[in-house]
């Protein structure tokens, strides 16, 4: 499947913000997989369409609904199922590859979190693999936006999912409590700017900004990030970060 499909499927600055999901499942062999909180099937209907069998999870049973049509309009192998990141109907070490893409973040409180990602590494084969997102702490714009939007409100206020943010170490203490060894870190900055980011992410204080100094705002910002994004050293303080990790024998 193209870049141009899936970049229609959502909007294009939230398909740019995924390419840190899209790296870290490139570098991890690719085999039967659970994308664990897929929603409408983004990730697991590209896997499906390039011949990867798989199973769609989410809590959201019309979100299943879509993905299981759009999955049957496509012919690709991914089965939909509705269930919970924490409590996963899946037998002991049984995917070659396990998904969870800015989930866990959403789940009710930090050891929910850490309990997932255990639940991860029981469903997972012995030197199968495992890939989580979450948004980043270090982030200091978002982690600032995320404490605004806690006392201003935000625009979709009755759609806002509440969210946590972890560091590097948090993320690889889960992984290695669990047995799991972490072999990749990445991270993604918001370099294009559009509705996917602001949407959840604009706390209302910020319309009192005049607009023409707020657009002026996002293009420095946008700028400013897309160099970060290009270098070493600041690449793991992107808005979004993740970990690929295989499981021990």
């Amino acid at each position: 499947m193209s870049k141009d499909y899936f970049e229609n499927f959502t909007t294009k600055d939230y398909y740019a913000i995924k390419a840190v999901d899209r790296r870290l499942v490139n570098c991890c062999s690719l085999g039967f997989f659970c994308d664990v909180g897929g929603a409408g099937g983004i990730d697991a209907i590209r896997l499906g369409g390039q011949g990867v069998p798989g199973v769609c999870l989410d809590v959201d049973k019309n979100a299943m609904r879509k993905g299981k049509q759009l999955a049957e309009r496509l012919g690709v192998d991914v089965e939909f199922v509705v269930a919970s990141a924490k409590h996963l109907p899946f037998m002991e070490n049984c995917f070659d590859l396990v998904l969870c893409f800015s989930v866990i973040d959403h789940l009710p409180g930090k050891q929910a979190a850490a309990y997932a990602v255990k639940e991860f590494s029981r469903i997972v084969k012995p030197l199968g693999f495992v890939a989580v997102t979450v948004p980043n702490k270090l982030f200091l714009v978002g982690t600032l936006m995320n404490w605004l939007l806690s006392v201003f409100g935000s625009l979709q206020e009755e759609e806002r999912l509440d969210e946590q943010r972890f560091t590097c170490k948090e993320l690889a203490d889960y992984f290695g409590k669990c047995g799991l060894s972490v072999f990749k870190y990445d991270s993604q900055f918001p370099i294009v700017v559009g509705s996917a980011v602001l949407k959840f992410n604009l706390p209302t204080i910020i319309l009192k900004v005049p607009l023409p100094m707020l657009k002026a705002l996002f293009v420095f910002g946008a700028g400013i990030f897309s160099f970060a994004d290009k270098h070493l050293p600041t690449r793991l303080l992107g808005a979004r970060f993740g970990a690929a990790a295989v499981k021990s024998v």
